[in-house]
């Protein structure tokens, strides 16, 4: 045979090989056969495991509607009790008419009394099956259930899970927000030095204003706050105002708001945060443990109802102070308030000790979260503002 024989003999059969594995998709899955799950809720009764879900519904767009479109969703909640996750997820089939989809699942909601018995008991699940995201949010329900919260939507999302998601996306702006996912956190539970928190959320009252064209949504969703573990177990709850001392601690504060007084002044000033830049140290002496942090913070004035002279360097400089001061007060009080509740080291110090003292880090390691518990603190915070925004007076001062 020819080499000329020889290459077409080749081509063709490349040419049945392309053709065998390109036709067709063999695991292929029609659309309008899946159930989308957004949101995985999950509780525990006795010694049973609730699980909820959010399933995705497509619907057809209205005519003539912009809002809405041939993207429209609305959503439907299925149940189902097990022995395990699995098993009830297994048992949701027995009643609902879609194979369940989970690899689209943006958060996994965990009533409380479930989280205080630890996530760990759980986690096996989205570890160990291929489909569910390992980047989806990890949330508690604060208080309550994770089944009590599901389908509560006080925005303009047209689910729960979409709800959900435009406010932790929203989180820099305050720096009250926690958003942990599950990558992250089993990073924190099997690292060294540090402790795992997850984000929280809760149900609150929505003020009830009511258009001609709208029924307002009885409850809206809360989500500011901070779950801390220990050992993978929940043991309590960082407010919003401490969220936002962890962060600035743990450098994840983008942006937000630091509020404080003048003394001898009515009215509030109100600092912007456009960036922060946090450092941390551990240092070990004589068998006496001290936590040192140094933050910076850059920021522009956002409002100012003292009446002072902010044409003024002194008075600038003196805000600066005072709002530094503030800064460091809040992660003071945060840092005492996890050391004397918790003894968790959420903040990620015994990783620090771990990498500059590695010898006496093999002898306390097992113990580190007493011996966090124990440490003396150190704080400091400078603060540098950039701006006055478009007046360098206050809106109740005239000028001549």
């Amino acid at each position: 045979m020819g080499l000329k024989n020889i290459k077409k003999c080749f081509l063709f059969l490349l040419a049945i090989m392309v053709s065998i594995t390109s036709t067709g998709c063999w695991n292929r899955r029609e659309l309008n056969t899946m159930g989308i799950v957004g949101t995985l809720g999950l509780d525990v009764e006795g010694d049973k495991i609730k699980i909820t879900l959010e399933v995705m519904k497509p619907a057809p767009g209205k005519a003539g509607s912009k809002a809405e479109g041939s993207a429209a969703t609305t959503a439907s909640y299925v149940q189902g009790t097990g022995d395990s996750i699995f098993d009830a997820l297994r048992n949701i089939t027995t009643k609902y008419d879609r194979k369940l989809f989970l690899s689209h699942i943006k958060f996994y909601v965990f009533g409380e009394e479930a989280a205080r018995k630890g996530l760990l008991n759980y986690l096996d699940w989205y570890q160990r099956d291929h489909e569910p995201r390992r980047t989806g949010y990890i949330v508690i329900a604060k208080g309550t259930t994770a089944e009590n919260l599901m389908g509560v939507n006080g925005g303009i999302e047209p689910t729960s899970s979409d709800y959900l998601a435009k406010i932790i996306d929203l989180r820099g702006a305050t720096g009250k927000v926690a958003a942990v996912n599950v990558i992250e956190f089993l990073k924190s539970y099997y690292g060294n030095g540090i402790q795992p928190v997850t984000g929280v959320i809760a149900k609150v009252p929505k003020v009830q204003i009511k258009s001609k064209d709208e029924v307002p949504a009885p409850s809206e969703i809360s989500a500011e706050g901070t779950a801390i573990f220990l050992e993978g177990k929940l043991v309590g709850f960082l407010n919003g105002t401490e969220t936002k001392s962890l962060n600035f601690v743990t450098n994840k504060v983008k942006s937000g708001i630091t509020a404080f007084t003048i003394p001898g002044k009515d009215g509030i000033t109100s600092i912007e945060i456009l960036k922060s830049k946090g450092k941390n140290s551990v240092e070990i002496s004589n068998q006496e443990t001290k936590l040192l942090v140094n933050v910076e913070v850059t920021g522009v004035l956002g409002e100012e109802n003292a009446k002072v002279n902010l044409k003024s360097e002194d008075v600038i400089k003196e805000l600066e102070k005072l709002s530094a001061r503030k800064v460091k007060e809040d992660i003071e009080n945060t840092i005492r308030t996890v050391q004397n509740e918790y003894k968790s080291d959420i903040f990620g110090f015994g990783q620090i000790v771990h990498r500059k003292y590695p010898a006496e880090w093999r002898k306390i390691k097992d113990n580190w979260d007493d011996e966090f518990s124990k440490a003396s603190v150190e704080v400091k915070v400078s603060c540098k503002i950039t701006g006055t925004g478009l007046s360098d007076l206050p809106a109740e001062v005239k000028e001549d």
